[in-house]
């Protein structure tokens, strides 16, 4: 992907552990945060 920092869409996998980390008590002070896992393509429009 052209313009894509990290030149790949993210992997099911990935998103999966994001969601798991979020639900866990591992990440209790995050709150109304928007977390994009786009592979860097918002930041390239």
């Amino acid at each position: 992907m052209i313009g894509m920092t990290s030149g790949r869409f993210a992997e099911p996998r990935e998103v999966a552990a994001l969601v798991l980390l979020l639900a866990s008590g591992a990440a209790p002070s995050v709150r109304g945060a928007d977390l994009v896992i786009d592979g860097g393509a918002l930041k390239a429009i």
